[in-house]
């Protein structure tokens, strides 16, 4: 999967995002009640006195209308936006989102958007392109894609599938080739060749040796949900399936060994394929 080159979820939080100290800000208000009324100072600063409770309300008050700012700020921030405020932050580039489409996958094309605006081209151009293109329904066409140059002049665009294995239609393989071919979009100078993703299938089958002590329904559950996480999280085109990320997904709390029988080793998936999990087996041993 060929990804923006700026992780958004490594930006550092905006400097104009403040955190309140509740603590400190009731100190702060105390001090300008005791300016304002001297002589109740005993009152102010004795924890049973209501002019104290009153300090403390306002700063609870104070905090509560920062964060209301801060929730502000985040919603017109690429990486923290969501929802409608999401949509809004699209529409400058211009992009509507896909029906169904979550805020994780919407994000990532407005972030790879700049890349189509003079034509294609560049990989990330070609990419944001196939990735914009909508299925009869509105829903988005494809799940990925990815451009690379075998030789100067040639452009191959790999796709895949929204739904299912990856594996793309010849139907939808000519729509998206018409789309990059169109005489605006593509350079004069490149020939570009679309075609479907081709799976690699792989089953994962493993023993799980628990404890005494958890549940063996729960601790197997557990172990199925995470690795197909796993398994969805590198279901996109040219990622590697690792045994170590296998491993790390079954090793759930309460399993002291895990004993893996397939696969046997790390799927290596090219520019042109995708792995993709068949079926999943998991039993759980007690002690």
């Amino acid at each position: 999967m060929s990804t923006p080159s700026i992780d958004l979820s490594k930006l550092p939080v905006l400097d104009a995002v403040k955190k309140i100290d509740v603590d400190a800000e009731k100190e702060v208000i105390k001090g300008r009640m005791i300016d304002v009324i001297p002589e109740a100072r005993e009152a102010i600063e004795s924890p049973a006195e209501i002019l104290n409770k009153l300090a403390g309300v306002g700063a609870l008050s104070v905090e509560s209308f920062v964060n209301y700012v801060n929730d502000r700020f985040f919603a017109l921030l690429l990486p923290t936006s969501k929802g409608a405020d999401l949509d809004h932050l699209a529409s400058f580039v211009p992009l509507v989102r896909h029906g169904g489409e979550s805020d994780d996958k919407f994000r990532a094309r407005i972030q790879l958007a700049p890349a189509t605006f003079s034509i294609a081209g560049p990989r990330d151009a070609y990419r944001a392109l196939s990735l914009n293109l909508q299925s009869s329904n509105g829903a988005a066409l494809l799940k990925d894609a990815l451009a690379y140059s075998p030789q100067p002049s040639q452009v191959v665009v790999t796709v895949m599938a929204a739904l299912g294995n990856g594996s793309v239609s010849q139907e939808n393989v000519d729509l998206v080739s018409a789309a990059l071919n169109a005489k605006e979009v593509r350079p004069l100078t490149d020939y570009v060749t679309v075609q479907s993703v081709s799976e690699i299938s792989y089953n994962v089958i493993a023993d799980l040796q628990v404890g005494s002590g958890p549940d063996s329904a729960q601790v197997k559950d557990a172990a199925i949900a995470a690795v197909q996480a796993y398994a969805e999280e590198r279901h996109y085109i040219g990622l590697k399936v690792t045994l170590s990320g296998l491993y790390r997904a079954l090793h759930q709390p309460g399993v002291e060994n895990v004993s893996l029988t397939e696969p046997i080793g790390d799927l290596m998936p090219t520019d042109d394929e995708v792995a993709y999990l068949g079926n999943l087996t998991i039993t759980v041993n007690g002690a």
